[in-house]
């Protein structure tokens, strides 16, 4: 890649789209969310695919503060994002709701190099055990052995790797 040293780059992470953003307002929160995202190496959809919007509408404001959020491998996987507006999908639904969520509806598609249809294929032919749980004895797990046993267990989870 011209004009980048190519000791420091990263593939996957340094030729991320830039995203565009319309909250400009900033907060704490909003601040440990974004490093917590930078640490972990995962991004904003919001902001990067088709026209961003408010996911949060009140009569007090409105911002930014749903996400949906992948790993920057994963980026060119989505193949596409939406953020829906609660008023537009109860227009488009013909609902009369006694009120109307703040909260926008988020969705993305993602492209998985998995064939569906074979998953389901596999465990459709997987057999299936099914226990009576009426054959379990009254008496079960009651006594002194089981109890020492259950006691013991504890204390192998309680003791620290020394």
């Amino acid at each position: 890649m011209p004009g980048v040293d190519q000791i420091d780059y990263i593939e996957g992470v340094d030729d991320i789209k830039p995203r565009t953003t319309i909250d400009t307002t900033e907060n704490y929160n909003g601040d440990l969310f974004c490093e917590f995202l930078s640490d972990t190496n995962f991004a904003m959809l919001n902001g990067r695919i088709r026209i961003n919007d408010f996911t949060y509408i009140s009569p007090q404001g409105r911002s930014v503060v749903d996400y949906i959020c992948v790993p920057y491998e994963q980026l060119e996987s989505v193949l596409d994002f939406k953020i829906m507006r609660m008023s537009d999908v109860i227009n488009t639904l013909n609902c009369n709701p006694e009120s109307i969520p703040d909260h926008s509806l988020l969705s993305c598609e993602i492209k998985y190099p998995v064939n569906v249809d074979e998953i389901s294929n596999h465990y459709a032919n997987e057999v299936k055990i099914k226990r009576n749980a009426r054959k379990i004895p009254d008496d079960f797990l009651i006594g002194d052995e089981v109890r020492h046993k259950v006691l013991d267990a504890i204390g192998k989870i309680d003791t620290p790797y020394i």
